[in-house]
């Protein structure tokens, strides 16, 4: 599990069990209100991992399950209170995303780029106004007060 809340738990989808209606690599958003339901896509506790699959039947309070892919049902019942919740949204490839950026030296290569892009925009923005500001328009183009002639750029 990735994270969790009072309402909400993240997970990200290792297995191919939910193919193709949670395709692995999928970041899964599990609801933890409402009530569960056949058919509903679950996430729930047992012999010490996280399990997603679908509710295929209730029995006594309990629950059956099955991973879409799979041949069989899971050979145990759910009881209500191993669920942590129930899927609400899947998003395709953000789970693989994630896990790459969990890589130390993914994640500061990543953090790295994003800061030294924005030092460029920045700069860049800076240059641009700084030119602006020192230079006179005129017909053949913007002329700076030391002489330098900036040609236009023909449009596109």
């Amino acid at each position: 599990m990735l994270t969790a809340s009072h309402f909400f738990a993240l997970v990200i989808v290792l297995t191919d069990s939910m193919e193709p209606a949670v395709p692995r690599g999928s970041l899964a958003v599990a609801a933890k209100f409402g009530d569960w339901q056949v058919g509903d896509i679950v996430l729930y506790r047992a012999f010490g991992a996280l399990i997603l699959h679908r509710v295929i039947e209730e029995k006594n309070g309990m629950f059956r399950t099955k991973g879409d892919a799979a041949q069989s049902w899971d050979p145990w019942l759910v009881p209500r209170e191993s669920i942590i919740g129930k899927v609400v949204l899947i998003i395709p490839l953000l789970g693989k995303i994630l896990l790459i950026l969990r890589e130390p030296l993914v994640f500061a290569a990543t953090v790295t780029s994003i800061y030294l892009s924005s030092i460029a925009i920045s700069a860049r923005r800076s240059l641009s106004e700084a030119l602006r500001r020192t230079c006179k328009k005129t017909n053949s183009g913007l002329k700076p007060h030391n002489g330098i002639v900036l040609e236009k750029q023909a449009p596109e």
